[in-house]
């Protein structure tokens, strides 16, 4: 496939850009400064505002899909969105037929809210993330009542660990401030969803399978 990829620049989406060239897809970077990324077949990058929506416009023509790997890139006062690309992304896909949209948000979010245990929820999201999970509950609502054929990643704490393949993954999946999953294995997640569309138009949390020990 030919993938548009919004923040590839970050940890993840590094993981989820060499992800999917290994892959054989095609790749186009969509980024704010070139030059970042190292150059490989298959890659090719476009510059622009993820905040212009002429630039996003002009970047989403002739794609296969859309995945947003968009994450905090500054502080956000409270009712400000880090991001308030998204209708832009959403408006810019429909005007060129482009439909699979898979966007990667975080759990906690939406409908995954109280399914994260009272440390996360009560003390480390009003204190570190308030503002961030408020734009990503906007970035949500606005993916989710798009007519696209979307798809909302919300991962677990993520770390850079290895991939493993050892997946527990459906909406409202209830887990703790202790579980967590590698960026290399979201990526091989994403990379699945792209090809089989296993959850469509759902959301689920991503989190890595808990160790079986033996006695």
């Amino acid at each position: 496939m030919n993938v548009l990829v919004f923040g590839p620049t970050g940890p993840l989406g590094r993981c989820l850009t060499d992800r999917l060239l290994s892959a054989g897809h095609q790749v186009t970077a969509f980024v704010r400064t070139p030059g970042r990324l190292s150059p490989r077949p298959g890659l090719r990058e476009v510059t622009g505002d993820v905040l212009q929506a002429r630039d996003v416009a002009a970047a989403v023509p002739g794609h296969d899909a859309v995945i947003s790997a968009l994450g905090q890139s500054r502080p956000s006062p409270a009712g400000q969105d880090l991001h308030p690309g998204v209708p832009g992304i959403i408006d810019a896909m429909k005007a060129a037929g482009i439909s699979r949209l898979i966007w990667i948000s975080s759990h906690g979010v939406g409908d995954s809210r109280g399914r994260s245990g009272f440390a996360f929820e009560r003390i480390f999201v009003p204190l570190r993330l308030r503002a961030e999970f408020a734009d990503k509950e906007r970035q949500e609502a606005l993916v989710a009542a798009s007519d696209l054929d979307w798809t909302i990643i919300r991962p677990a704490r993520l770390t850079d660990g290895p991939a493993t393949g050892r997946l527990r993954a459906q909406p409202r999946l209830k887990i703790s401030i202790r579980n967590s999953v590698s960026r290399a294995d979201i990526a091989g997640f994403v990379l699945d969803e792209l090809e089989h569309g296993h959850h469509l138009l759902t959301a689920p949390t991503v989190a890595k399978e808990p160790s079986c020990s033996t006695s």
